[in-house]
């Protein structure tokens, strides 16, 4: 009997092991094709010889990389982290140490050779740079996914194993509460151009405040905004912290102490990025988000159980959709200018480049990624509303049907913002 349920036991642990590496694996062909993809746009391509071509990439130059240029290099480099950790993640299996460090050696290899390719290949999209800088960037980042793998790859495995396996609560959430903790910081510091001690004196003071920054205060609907957003996201943070702990909750004082010393890590970090906009108001939207959902975690379990059963639920989704609806159309802007024809609007539709993130090319990182992150968060709220309404089904269908809201909402508003 003991050795049939070890059996089983060693049998379901083979099939979980071997679908987190499917789904590794997946996902890292993903990332792969969304890095060629960025790698290529405009996809302006101007034919040339190959013989041409490879002489050319065999004098790449080695520039010298200014502030400007720092964010790019550092976005190569990114880029390929995640990809070698993917890479690894799903080829990893129980072989022995020689042929394990085999594979991993032929898997950063192979990473290596594609982020040359990629950079060969930039040569017949001409508005595309190729540099050395960018193939030491991508190899840098391969290693340092592969790295990161290697020391760490275990235990990620093991507490992602357990969140898909719906194991201990605490556990789960001390897993979900690192990886949110990690994309967290990774976007506050976002493009990691960071300046150097003599760099750091030309930064532009619009960029600083005690309490507002000049530059990040221009409007204040903007100015509201974007301090809610910093309360929203922060809140995850404490949500997590408290969920994840085993000893009973600290005090709100232990919490405000530790908000304020996150908040003020970030904007302190802030100072030494090129793009950063460090102000006081900032750590108190962090800290302030950071507790509520510290203070909101012991109460999550039982206000889910009580939306299930609440029978004003509908009429409730339905209040805050039109309130939504209002938001959108204020922050949108369209009750300022008039309609335009429909002919006049399809030429407008015929000069766009349908592309998608074909004009994140011609801006920076910073503005590329604030404006993605933007535009999700926009649209969002259809998505959580219809969840809400499902909350009692779930399953796949309910989150489909909460995306395809979204995606629904989004098209309609864009075909306003044509027509307006």
């Amino acid at each position: 009997m003991g050795t049939s349920l070890d059996q089983t036991a060693v049998a379901r642990s083979k099939d979980t092991g071997s679908a987190s590496n499917r789904a590794a694996l997946l996902a890292a062909f993903a990332w792969a094709v969304f890095v060629v993809y960025g790698s290529l746009l405009p996809f302006d391509y101007v034919p040339q010889p190959f013989d041409l071509a490879l002489e050319q990439f065999r004098h790449i130059p080695l520039l010298n990389i200014g502030i400007g240029d720092r964010a790019d290099w550092m976005a190569n480099l990114l880029l390929y982290v995640p990809l070698a950790f993917l890479c690894l993640a799903g080829l990893d299996r129980p072989v022995a140490r020689i042929r394990h460090a085999i594979e991993t050696i032929l898997v950063v290899l192979g990473l290596c050779a594609l982020a040359t390719i990629i950079e060969f290949a930039q040569i017949f999209f001409p508005p595309r740079t190729v540099s050395l800088n960018d193939v030491i960037a991508e190899w840098l980042g391969v290693l340092i996914g592969a790295v990161i793998w290697l020391c760490w790859g275990a235990r990620a495995r093991t507490r992602g194993g357990r969140c898909a396996t719906g194991g201990r609560g605490d556990a789960a959430a001390r897993a979900l509460g690192i990886a949110y903790a990690i994309t967290y910081v990774g976007l506050a510091l976002f493009p990691f151009d960071f300046l150097t001690p003599t760099e750091w004196a030309a930064k532009e003071p619009a960029q600083l405040g005690w309490w507002l920054a000049p530059r990040a205060c221009v409007r204040s609907l903007q100015c509201g905004a974007q301090l809610a957003a910093e309360v929203l996201f922060a809140a995850p943070l404490g949500l997590a912290f408290a969920l994840s702990r085993r000893v009973p909750r600290p005090s709100v004082s232990a919490l405000v102490s530790l908000g304020l010393l996150i908040g003020a890590g970030i904007e302190l970090a802030q100072l030494l990025l090129a793009s950063g906009v460090s102000q006081g108001i900032s750590v108190v939207a962090k800290t302030l988000g950071f507790v509520s959902g510290a203070v909101l975690a012991p109460h999550a379990r039982s206000m889910l159980s009580t939306l299930r059963t609440w029978r004003h639920l509908n009429m409730s989704v339905v209040l805050l959709l039109l309130a939504y609806g209002a938001a959108l159309a204020l922050v949108l802007d369209l009750a300022h200018g008039e309609a335009i024809p429909w002919r006049q609007a399809i030429d407008r539709l015929t000069d766009m480049r349908l592309i998608p993130f074909y004009y994140y090319y011609y801006t920076s990182e910073t503005r590329a990624l604030t404006s993605l992150l933007v535009q999700a968060a926009l649209y969002l709220p259809p998505g959580i509303f219809i969840g809400l309404v499902l909350l009692s089904r779930g399953g796949i269908k309910g989150a489909m049907l909460a995306g395809a809201a979204s995606g629904m909402v989004a098209i309609a508003a864009q075909v306003v913002r044509l027509l307006h």
